[in-house]
């Protein structure tokens, strides 16, 4: 669950006025040891910090989720549980979103959504989303009003979590399919980067996260939104434009490709978006590791052009393909400890 590993880290700063110089140096040890996958010993240095720190809810919540990260993202109950013990202290409720009011309760509502979306309770997570976009732009508009507050605003809602909230809106919204209102949101956000990429020459600067690392894979996640969105709205010419600036920048991914072939499927060109698919299974390896989680999706896809080929044998065999590799999932999540499957 990628939308969780870094929040672990933007919590343990955002306590410096109350962590002292030592428990800083440990926030920092257990970011490197968490991203580096060593949730085991990440855990270990979060319970240093929580000796000096008892009860604290940021720390508490870090330790929960490196727990949830040594079960492999299994044991989804019990790390529910303790997001719901970890919300009582901050005085709101995870099942009842009216009751998010103070910016420290935003990255329970955040973790809360993005457990729903992997359930696919879309309607639900998007609920919660839905507010916690409405509150980071109520916090917003006071940047706007004083430009000098910015420092404070970092501090209350800190940056990468804001543009996470973001995103995962976008994706939610696709998953519903609105299309409109995701497009309303990468057009925000497109807004949003150009603002923070001139931001440097206003003399602003911002907290050390992962945006300062990666804007250009976050510029290309904007334009994959905004393609996705285009696709379903079936608006192929502004698409095709957007989807040569993408290519032009050198990015390769499976969401490009499954685009890219997509693209080619609703101008009916066919055996192009064939090509794309068989192609790029054969070189990017990044693709073939979604197909071992993904595989009927594909075969769905494989089956789907076939059948406007009119080559219906071909679309029967990959559609029962496509069915064998979906109940060969289903079967796992069955399996998986807590029966659900993250």
């Amino acid at each position: 669950m990628s939308e969780d590993n870094n929040t672990t880290t933007n919590n343990n700063s955002e306590q410096c006025s109350v962590f002292s110089e030592q428990d800083k140096e440990l926030a920092a040890k257990a970011k490197q040891e968490y991203e580096g996958g060593q949730h085991d010993v990440c855990l270990k240095t979060l319970q240093k910090i929580l000796e000096s720190c008892p009860d604290d809810p940021k720390v508490l919540f870090n330790i929960a989720l490196s727990e949830y990260a040594m079960s492999s993202f299994q044991k989804t109950d019990i790390f529910k549980t303790q997001l719901n013990k970890i919300a009582e202290k901050l005085h709101c409720s995870l099942d009842n979103v009216t009751t998010l009011e103070e910016p420290d309760q935003c990255t329970l509502f955040y973790n809360t959504a993005v457990l729903l979306y992997h359930m696919r309770q879309y309607q639900s997570a998007l609920l919660i989303v839905e507010k916690l976009f409405r509150f980071i732009g109520q916090i917003g508009k006071y940047y706007y009003l004083n430009k000098q507050k910015h420092f404070f605003l970092v501090q209350i809602l800190d940056e990468t979590l804001s543009w996470k909230i973001c995103l995962l809106l976008c994706e939610l919204d696709l998953c519903t399919f609105q299309p409109e209102n995701a497009l309303a949101t990468v057009i925000h956000l497109e807004k949003l980067f150009s603002e923070r990429s001139s931001s440097p020459s206003n003399g602003l600067s911002h907290s050390p996260n992962m945006l300062n690392d990666n804007l250009e894979i976050l510029k290309s996640k904007i334009s994959l939104y905004k393609i996705r969105c285009l696709l379903m709205l079936k608006s192929l010419r502004t698409c095709k434009k957007e989807l040569k600036q993408l290519q032009n920048t050198n990015i390769s991914s499976t969401s490009l490709t499954y685009a890219r072939a997509n693209f080619e499927y609703f101008k009916e060109n066919h055996i192009r978006a064939l090509k794309i698919l068989t192609n790029n299974q054969q070189t990017n390896s990044s693709l073939i590791s979604v197909q071992t989680n993904s595989s009927h999706c594909f075969y769905n896809n494989l089956s789907c052009i076939h059948f406007h080929l009119h080559k219906s044998a071909f679309a029967l065999f990959y559609m029962r393909r496509a069915l064998t590799e979906n109940n060969r999932l289903l079967i796992e999540q069955l399996n998986s400890n807590d029966k659900q499957l993250i």
